[in-house]
Parts: C-alpha cells; structure tokens; sequence
C-alpha cells in the first residue's frame, strides 16, 4: 500500500481520537474510489497525442530522418489486456539498420492517462483504421 510510511508519521503527531478519524477518512476514501485506483485518471483522452508521437519517434528510431508515408488515425478506445485505453494507430515507412526503407510497418500506440506510455506492432488491431496524412513525423531530423 502507498500509505504504509505515511499513516504511521501522521498518527504519531495526532491525538488518538483525530488519528482514528483520519484512518476512518481514508477508509471511506478507498472505498468510494475517490483515493486508489486512478482508473479515470488513466483513462484520460491524449490531448497533444501528435506531439507525443513526434517527440517519441525521435528518440526511438535510429534514424528519424526522411520517413515515408506517414498516417495517422483520430485516437479510439480500445480494449489493451485487462483495460480499456486511447490507442492510435500509426503508419509509416522508416530507415532499417543498413539505412534502407524497412518497408510500410502498422503501430499500435498505447496511451495511460493521456500520455504516450508505448508503441506496439499493430498485428490486426488497425485493420478498419481511417487513416490521415501525418507529414510532422517525415520533417523529423536527428
């Protein structure tokens, strides 16, 4: 539990009565869902979703420059293991290891709490994605 260290220092410096109505507080707190899971915070639509992407791309591929084709869906909810996230889907020809085009590859990006958390092969998940042009991720540089 997050609170171990903490609930202990508080009650140290409390009378007994005010640490029994704190424990009590954040008993109610855990149990309503207002304190704990975050699960609508996780939830949270990625609003700078395009430039997550520019700024991630930089830094994961080797080499960023001269990307062909580059698409890109509206962000959807999708269900990813156990949760339902914000997901995009990305298309884009990039620079192998031997500074050849890899050929045309479809990537799942994932989204917690509106922010970019990774990005995946797609496999199948893109299939009925509407894609639009994407020219910010072709203008990268290194």
């Amino acid at each position: 539990m997050i609170l171990r260290g903490f609930f202990p220092a508080v009650c140290r410096r409390l009378s007994p009565g005010l640490c029994l109505l704190f424990a009590l507080t954040l008993v109610a707190c855990f149990e309503s869902g207002t304190l704990g899971t975050g699960e609508s915070e996780s939830k949270r639509y990625p609003v700078n979703y395009q430039a997550d992407i520019v700024a991630f791309l930089r830094s994961y591929l080797n080499d960023p420059t001269n990307i062909r084709d580059p698409a890109i869906s509206e962000p959807s909810f999708q269900q990813i293991g156990p949760e339902q996230r914000y997901v995009v889907c990305l298309r884009f020809n990039a620079k192998g290891p031997g500074g050849t085009y890899a050929g045309l590859k479809d990537n799942l990006v994932i989204f917690t709490a509106g922010r970019l958390d990774r990005m995946v092969p797609a496999q199948d998940r893109c299939a009925s994605a509407s894609y639009q042009p994407f020219p910010e991720i072709s203008r990268l540089a290194r």
